[in-house]
């Protein structure tokens, strides 16, 4: 099968937080004002931030352009990290796996062991590598009808 690396960085690509959401965007707890720390940008959008609550001190994180306003009597873990930590766990009590799995070229590997491998590079923060992954195992596991719909809705909902 040929891949295009093109396209597949088009199919992984996640926008950021746009920074014209800042001036709306209130404490959910108490409806405060919020103070902002931004410290990373990408053009109008932002990676990396951190907004605090001037009324109740509430924090609130933007990770990789992804803002979590959670109010802090939520929980925050979150049960689908937890079943992949058995990946990891397997992996490291098989090596050779691993090595076969993370040391083979992406494009060696079949769709499915594509995937899993974008799953294994996200939990351990690998996230560049784990769209790229992502992407490829998408371009085998999908028809090119079904990436250009996924694609489009992507585009209206921005």
């Amino acid at each position: 099968m040929e891949y295009n690396v093109e396209s597949s960085e088009q199919i992984g690509k996640v926008v950021a937080m746009h920074e014209y959401l800042v001036p709306m965007l209130e404490c959910p707890v108490c409806h405060g004002e919020l103070d902002w720390t931004i410290e990373k940008r990408n053009r109008d959008h932002i990676e990396q931030a951190e907004a605090s609550c001037a009324s109740c001190g509430a924090i609130y994180p933007v990770q990789e352009g992804i803002g979590i306003f959670l109010t802090p009597d939520l929980q925050r873990h979150d049960l689908w990290e937890e079943s992949e930590s058995g990946l990891n766990v397997y992996l490291h009590e098989h090596p050779e796996i691993e090595r076969k799995l993370l040391g083979s070229p992406l494009k060696d590997l079949a769709p499915a062991d594509q995937f899993v491998r974008a799953m294994v590079l996200e939990e351990r923060g690998n996230y560049q590598e784990a769209r790229k992954a992502g992407a490829f195992a998408q371009i085998g596991l999908y028809t090119k009808e079904y990436r250009d719909c996924l694609r489009s809705q992507i585009d209206y909902v921005k």
